[in-house]
């Protein structure tokens, strides 16, 4: 984060600093209610922030559309690997009928196979700016 603030107030001046600073308020913000929900580590919210920092607003919403839709596919793929894919998507539907509610659904649930959202991230950024 630091980096880039320093290097585009040494390249670009004062402007610089403040497309850093915009970048890296938009970064942190996109994800700091899923971070205080429990839903993302801080880890992801700094990685943002730091992208931000460095590449200006722009490029780290479109980092966070990129890493998402690349986080959907992991997730799914990860889901039908440990065959939890029909369950989940059965949990989903009743979540979105009424049926049940989500908090009992996320407290039911045994194995919560997580993934590596920093890594999509990652890779939403480096496809971004090729």
């Amino acid at each position: 984060m630091l980096a880039g603030f320093a290097l585009n107030s040494v390249y670009n001046g004062q402007a610089g600093f403040w497309h850093s600073l915009y970048g890296f308020i938009t970064g942190a913000g996109i994800f700091l209610v899923p971070f205080l929900l429990g839903g993302l580590g801080a880890g992801d919210l700094k990685l943002m922030a730091a992208i931000g920092a460095v590449a200006g607003p722009e490029f780290v919403l479109g980092t966070a559309v990129l890493g998402a839709l690349i986080g959907g596919v992991m997730a799914v793929t990860v889901l039908i690997k440990k065959k939890l894919f029909w369950e989940t998507l059965k949990q989903m539907l009743y979540y979105l009928t009424g049926r049940r509610r989500w908090a009992d659904i996320a407290q039911e649930s045994e194995a919560n196979p997580g993934i590596p959202y920093g890594v999509a991230l990652a890779l939403g950024a480096v496809i971004l700016a090729i």
